[in-house]
């Protein structure tokens, strides 16, 4: 298990951005989210221990399950945020566009609200056609998705 630092938090900090700005930019929800190995019928206590491919585009990084939880919380967020208009955007020098969000961010996900995250995640699983994604649910299994129809999260 790794240990959970700042350099970890950065980590995760910079793939929620780079899905978010992706997001802004093409007007899609498009990421990767690719675990190792199907995760049919693993309970909460084996998720925790896997690790998922994650990223936008071809800048994709392997992180634990923790983490994976974490990008998506702080995702939602920044969307929360804009639309209550407490997250401040800022434009510097160079044209680009900063924004500043306050919050807390905890690594101890209780089980009902880690299974709560992960079901609002589109998951790629190995073997499946590329593009095609299924959603992780709680209740018997899952059901399939494609990746064209992915929606804003917490929907």
């Amino acid at each position: 298990m790794e240990l959970f630092n700042q350099a970890r938090m950065e980590r995760c900090f910079d793939i929620a951005l780079a899905i978010f700005k992706n997001w802004m930019e093409s007007g899609r929800f498009d990421y990767t989210v690719r675990p190792d190995k199907n995760l049919d019928g693993m309970a909460i206590d084996q998720l925790r221990t896997e690790y998922f491919t994650v990223g936008v585009g071809d800048n994709l990084t392997d992180v634990p399950f923790t983490d994976l939880l974490i990008i998506f919380f702080v995702i939602e967020a920044q969307l929360k945020g804009m639309e209550t208009g407490e997250m401040n955007f800022a434009t510097n020098e160079s044209g680009e566009t900063n924004f500043k969000l306050d919050l807390q961010v905890t690594t101890d996900w209780p089980d009902e609200e880690a299974m709560k995250m992960i079901s609002h995640i589109l998951i790629q699983y190995p073997g499946e056609a590329l593009g095609k994604t299924r959603q992780f649910l709680a209740s018997d299994s899952r059901h399939p998705e494609q990746g064209d129809d992915q929606q804003r999260l917490g929907e």
